[in-house]
């Protein structure tokens, strides 16, 4: 009796270790599995964080849409397992559904402008028209409420513009995110085109590159329109 009374600790002692080394092999598959995850998801925001960028300035070309497509495809699975992992914080799942948000918006205006064939906006030629220029004005009105915090104010007369931003734009109850006209009929892309120009003279060129790089694409946007709406197209 005393032979199988040791023989049964043996067994117990052996089963609690196999025990516990599933454990951690569980815990090291999971560490595993979620470091390869967040690789992925880390790795694909900020695949797509750079293609906004080299749209925001009109640096993206034809050629970024298959790997911008395939991205947002990964991050459409990634960003909602991200809500339920505990392992990521909540500012930077808040983060993460922010740019995810914003990239889409910014792929389906990169399609309409360079892809208009695609199969997710297939439109007719007068809706791709009035889109194109939706977005356009979109830009531009953006730009207009941004030169705010570009303009160099020891040149003459920058406050003309100032007062020019502001018959524009409403500077009071406008934001980054949503902007107020203050005119209730729209004001054409050509004549906001005109005052960005002007505006632009009042704007380092170096200190804000970018935004100088993002009216350059606005008026490539403009011309394009122009030409289009010459087609027929």
């Amino acid at each position: 009796m005393q032979l199988d009374f040791f023989s049964l600790n043996k067994i117990l002692i052996w089963i609690g270790i196999g025990m516990l080394i599933c454990f951690f092999l569980k815990k090291i598959s999971n560490y595993i599995s979620n470091w390869f995850y967040l690789r992925r998801l880390y790795k694909g925001s900020d695949i797509s964080k750079s293609k906004c960028e080299k749209f925001y300035v009109g640096e993206i070309t034809k050629e970024d849409l298959g790997e911008w497509e395939k991205t947002l495809k990964d991050l459409d699975v990634l960003i909602p397992l991200s809500n339920r992992n505990e392992s990521i914080p909540a500012i930077i799942n808040y983060d993460l559904g922010i740019m995810y948000s914003t990239s889409k918006e910014m792929f389906s205006e990169y399609l309409t402008l360079y892809h208009p064939e695609h199969e997710k906006i297939r439109f007719q030629s007068e809706q791709l028209t009035e889109l194109r220029e939706r977005i356009l004005q979109k830009y531009l009105h953006e730009l207009i409420y941004e030169s705010l915090n570009c303009l160099d104010n020891e040149l003459d007369n920058v406050h003309n513009i100032k007062e020019k931003i502001a018959s524009i734009i409403d500077t009071q109850n406008s934001s980054k995110d949503y902007i107020v006209s203050k005119s209730c009929e729209e004001i054409s892309s050509e004549e906001l085109i005109n005052v960005l120009r002007k505006i632009s003279q009042y704007v380092p060129c170096i200190k804000f590159e970018t935004w100088h790089k993002r009216l350059s694409f606005c008026i490539k946007i403009a011309e394009d329109n122009q030409r289009l709406s010459r087609e027929g197209k």
